[in-house]
């Protein structure tokens, strides 16, 4: 092999192509004999040619690189990329850059006019402390300080090498002080002129033209494609997070309930948060009523919360915890300071908010009150300022209660402003509740005309209290295939007597304690409720009462039955931490097996139908108030214990956010009724008079809250220990029964 080499030199014009010939004519050869070859032998005969080698000179050209973006940052950022650029190198050579100048260009207000050096509120060396310039995360030169005008940030020492026809990108990233200024000013960066303000060398060590010239827009005279915006401050957004636990209720006695989550996003520096308070919010809700903007301070469930518990994130990546009790200036305040909470810009973080719940009333020392409410919101002080608290990471700016995002937003818009859908759950403390489920025996699938069972569920009691049951409703979804047959079966109209359902066709077993021995619709000969039955006018000893697909009382015009709701005349009780089994028997006699007629049996939730049933100028009282529990009306015949009722005060029927109440409890034509419930608001200054009309609807669910053994007498047997409650909020409802096919 033989190789040829040849020295190019530096003046050669860029594009001329040098090529070596071997000339074979001119070769002499000889053998080892010393003999010369003739040129027959020798092979090939005629010239070789080496390809083209055409001559390049050493370059390097920049161009806008797409990343860093336009930016928005705070005073104070260290480390801002501000702009970066690619780097192409060519072929010939490796080159090195040796001297590197970047233009620095300022506007007073919007990125529209850039001067060289910035403006009067943005001068360059009144705003950028310094530059560094990066090759990924290597660091090429700086950090350097922009020149006394300000118009160019030089770095001299940089000694960056690019492989011959490599691409790599240089991105800038500087050091913004922090002013006192109140302006928004913004800022742009560029390369004027690659040719005067890069120096670059080739492999030989000479010095050539690099390109590249005003890449970031149309600086000095318009816009930067790629700018700065300082402001004084960055910003930071409060809003419920996504996990915060829906409503429920809260037992008496139970620690580190979660009943908020709440999360915070930074944006443009990161936050360290120092002060948060919280507050119960539901009682002023309930004092003020709906179209009420700001809310008075109201105290009156604080007695439910012995302690406030938060976790929130720190700097370290760890969980920090801070506890404290009720208390401020209004008593329903928890203000925690000293935390050392972090919120880093552009990583979303959130804060739980968990409460204690003291024992009851009902106990000595205790102090929860069942049915009373629970509901925390960021609370905020305009006129103390003192209640929120987070420090700008870069900026050093502090937002305050009226200042919550650097904007002017105040936090009473989170978490505690009555007529706000931000979804912060109100929740219901209770000494005890119940939890239904279906039983897996419950039976489904074929089954045979005539009386059987038709659903069995269970009912459990939490472990602080007994739950006692007082009425039920069963929703009945059935079909007639046959129509051959006289009357429906499935009809629960009084008249004509035949093969109708009645209320006789129903009983109700407490499998745990009795079997199928003893019905617990008849072991009573009196009923200690108003009920449903009576206003039907059946007898106490048959509280069954059915009724239609509006939860109407059954009459005499054909009334598809829907539901069957049963008022026990002994209440049930379900010993506090125990289960027990029930087992709801239908005769379905004159359903038809050749025709596959069905039935399956649920138990709903309040409102069991979608429309509530007028009761006509039902109510004598001149003005509720928000607190007001006794309700005088017309005919307390009308109403049934565990009715949801709402009162038409705006002659409007009923709307979505008027206010339902709960029958507890009915003398005469007095009314005991629990307020706000399935979560709204009680309804101030309604002033109901004679001529407003009351709609109600027959309660999925009654019972009660049992803080005695045994029941008390008072109202309507509504013994002042035992605290009425419907379905809502009830674990598992609806639950839903197996189909029977006949």
């Amino acid at each position: 092999n033989l190789a040829v080499t040849a020295d190019i030199d530096n003046g050669i014009t860029t594009g001329t192509a040098v090529a070596a010939t071997f000339d074979i004519s001119g070769m002499t050869e000889e053998d080892a004999n010393g003999d010369s070859l003739a040129s027959s032998d020798i092979v090939p005969g005629t010239d070789i040619t080496g390809y083209n080698q055409v001559a390049r000179a050493a370059s390097l050209s920049f161009a806008l690189s797409s990343t860093p973006s336009s930016v928005t940052t705070v005073d104070g950022t260290q480390n801002v990329a501000v702009i970066g650029f690619t780097a192409t190198a060519g072929d010939a050579s490796d080159v090195t850059v040796t001297d590197f100048i970047l233009s620095a260009f300022g506007d007073d207000n919007t990125n529209a006019s850039e001067t060289l050096g910035g403006e009067t509120n943005s001068d360059i060396n009144d705003y950028v402390e310094s530059c560094s310039l990066y090759d990924d995360t290597t660091l090429l030169a700086g950090p350097e300080a922009p020149a006394s005008n300000g118009e160019t940030i030089r770095f001299d020492t940089i000694n960056w090498t690019l492989s011959a026809g490599s691409v790599r990108q240089m991105t800038v990233k500087c050091n913004f002080a922090n002013t006192s200024a109140t302006g928004v000013p913004t800022f742009a960066f560029d390369i004027e002129d690659a040719s005067t303000d890069v120096v670059a060398e080739d492999e030989s060590g000479d010095t050539f033209t690099v390109t590249g010239s005003d890449l970031n827009g149309t600086l000095p005279t318009g816009a930067g494609t790629r700018a700065v915006t300082l402001n004084n401050s960055g910003s930071l957004a409060i809003a419920v997070g996504s996990d915060t636990p829906s409503a429920d209720f809260v037992l008496t006695g139970t620690n580190l309930n979660q009943v908020a989550t709440y999360r915070f996003t930074a944006s443009n520096e990161s936050f360290n948060v120092q002060t948060l308070t919280f507050s119960e919010e539901q009682a002023e809700d309930d004092a003020n009523g709906t179209g009420v903007t700001t809310d008075s301070n109201e105290s009156t469930y604080a007695n439910n919360i012995s302690l406030v518990t938060l976790t929130y994130p720190k700097a370290d990546g760890t969980t920090g915890t801070a506890t404290t009790g009720m208390g401020g200036t209004t008593g329903n305040e928890a203000k925690f300071s000293g935390l050392t909470m972090y919120v880093p810009v552009g990583t979303p973080k959130d804060v739980k908010v968990y409460v204690n719940v003291p024992s009851t009333d009902r106990d000595s020392g205790g102090s929860a009150t069942s049915n009373e409410k629970i509901r925390m919101g960021l609370f905020s002080d305009a006129s103390g300022n003192d209640n929120y608290k987070a420090v700008g990471a870069g900026s050093g700016y502090t937002l305050s209660d009226t200042d919550s995002d650097g904007s002017g937003t105040d936090l009473t818009a989170i978490g505690n402003d009555p007529t706000s859908t931000d979804g912060v759950a109100t929740f219901v403390v209770k000494e005890t509740k119940p939890t239904i489920s279906l039983s897996s025996a419950s039976p489904s699938g074929s089954a045979v005309v005539g009386r059987s069972e038709v659903l069995r569920f269970n009912v459990a009691a939490s472990a602080n209290e007994d739950v006692v049951l007082n009425s039920l409703t069963f929703k009945i979804n059935t079909t007639d295939n046959d129509t051959t047959a006289g009357a429906a079966w499935n009809e629960c109209d009084t008249s004509p007597a035949g093969t109708e359902t009645t209320p006789a066709d129903f009983d109700l077993y407490n499998l745990t304690d009795d079997g199928t021995t003893t019905t617990l619709d008849l072991s009573s000969s009196s009923t200690s409720n108003t009920s449903l039955a009576m206003m039907s006018g059946a007898s106490a000893n048959s509280p069954w009462t059915l009724l239609s697909s509006t939860g109407a009382i059954c009459t005499t015009s054909d009334d598809i039955m829907a539901y069957a709701h049963l008022t026990l005349p002994t209440s049930e009780i379900i010993p506090k931490g125990t289960t027990k089994t029930f087992a709801l028997y239908m005769d379905t006699t004159g359903a038809s097996s050749s025709a596959d007629d069905s039935v399956r049996v649920d138990l709903p939730t309040d409102p069991i139908a979608s429309s509530y049933i007028t009761v006509a100028d039902a109510s004598a009282d001149a003005a509720l108030t928000s607190t007001t529990t006794t309700l005088n009306v017309d005919a307390g015949t009308s109403f049934a214990v565990g009715d949801v009722i709402v009162f038409d005060s705006g002659d409007n029927g009923v709307g979505a956010t008027d206010e339902r109440m709960l029958i507890t409890g009915i003398s005469t034509n007095a009314l005991t009724v629990v307020r706000g419930y399935l979560n709204t608001l009680p309804t101030i200054s309604a002033s109901v008079g004679t001529s407003d009309d009351i709609y109600r609807l027959p309660g999925s669910l009654a019972w009660k809250d049992d803080g005695v053994a045994g029941l008390t007498s008072s109202v309507a047997g509504n013994g002042t220990q035992d605290d009425y409650w419907g379905s809502y909020l009830v674990d598992n409802l609806t639950v839903n029964g197996g189909t029977l096919v006949f």
